[in-house]
């Protein structure tokens, strides 16, 4: 499950009634947080120094959990190999260009006034054609859709996880709260979306935060994790609710990039000529990618319905840009 630690002012949230009432979450008492380790109400000091909020009880999310996207990744690629797609890692994509259906032959093509599509896609690899071009690169559908012409709706910013380990982040992950669970559930600290993975493997805890002011939106070719960010702005906050981890040290650390819709943290799908694009995950590629994958399926089969895995159906256009209709995601992580 999902663990989101609150004071009692985001307790009393609309969103957190509606997950209750619908049966997808339960309420924790103060009391069982209290019994994992966590200090619920920090030290006054250190409270107004790091603008932290109490932890008054919690929101247990019951259909969520931790994954590894290794393993789904590979298991998809092994049964679409089944189904005769190839696949070409370490090829580069140069750009994407419209080209016109019709070519005259005239330098300067293609001109306004003339029919265009996607064709040729140039790429490290060689040059390779379509009928229908499908673009799923998360934070670097920018780059490649800037050179078309094309707003992709999203923007890239870098996020950092550092790995956690210690006798106190081992004996943490031992406190489950449902019997069916073995392990921890992934946790958000009530204070800036700090949130905890545990990593039963290794007998340690991911931990990691996306903040926002003075993180520029931009696309690094190899994002660094920065070991002092760590220092200087989560460890004093962790400090002040598990105390204990001061003895723990960071084990590792990496860095990658979130691909952001910043205006409803929800999926683009859209349609351009033979492009299709589908981007702006943010933060929850792959909880999503099933219905995702059938919304591009009923765009390029140009159906106005997508039937999803429950059975319900969408309109296909949901999702797109002008006939949008969704809610934002409050959930994101």
């Amino acid at each position: 499950g999902y663990l989101f630690l609150m004071d009692n002012k985001r307790l009393d949230q609309d969103v957190v009634k509606t997950f209750i009432s619908e049966g997808r979450a339960e309420i924790v008492q103060e009391s069982s947080i209290s019994e994992m380790g966590y200090i619920t109400k920090p030290k006054k000091d250190e409270k107004e120094l790091l603008n932290l909020s109490d932890i008054d009880g919690a929101l247990l999310g019951y259909n969520c959990g931790i994954i590894e996207p290794d393993r789904i990744c590979a298991y998809y690629e092994s049964e679409l190999r089944k189904m005769g797609v190839s696949f070409f890692y370490n090829t580069e994509v140069k750009n994407l260009r419209f080209e016109p259906q019709t070519r005259l032959n005239y330098p300067g093509e293609p001109f306004l006034w003339q029919k265009m599509e996607m064709r040729n896609l140039e790429t490290s690899n060689g040059t390779f054609r379509a009928e229908t071009t499908i673009v799923c690169a998360d934070m670097w559908t920018n780059v490649l859709l800037n050179s078309a012409g094309i707003d992709s709706h999203v923007r890239g910013k870098k996020r950092q996880v550092f790995r956690i380990t210690g006798e106190p982040a081992s004996r943490l992950m031992s406190h489950t709260m449902r019997p069916e669970q073995t392990v921890m559930p992934f946790t958000i600290f009530p204070s800036y979306g700090i949130v905890m993975r545990p990593e039963p493997g290794s007998s340690s805890v991911w931990i990691s935060v996306a903040d926002d002011y003075n993180r520029p939106f931009e696309e690094e070719d190899d994002p660094k994790p920065e070991p002092e960010f760590y220092e200087n702005s989560l460890f004093p906050v962790i400090r002040s609710y598990l105390p204990q981890f001061s003895s723990c040290r960071v084990s590792s650390m990496w860095a990658g990039h979130y691909s952001y819709n910043t205006i409803d943290r929800t999926h683009y799908v859209f349609k351009e000529g033979n492009l299709i694009v589908a981007t702006g995950s943010s933060g929850s590629g792959i909880m999503k990618a099933d219905a995702i994958g059938r919304v591009v399926s009923s765009l390029y089969s140009g159906r106005k319905k997508t039937t999803l895995y429950d059975g319900s159906s969408i309109q296909t256009g949901d999702l797109g840009v002008e006939e949008r209709h969704v809610s934002t995601e409050h959930m994101v992580i």
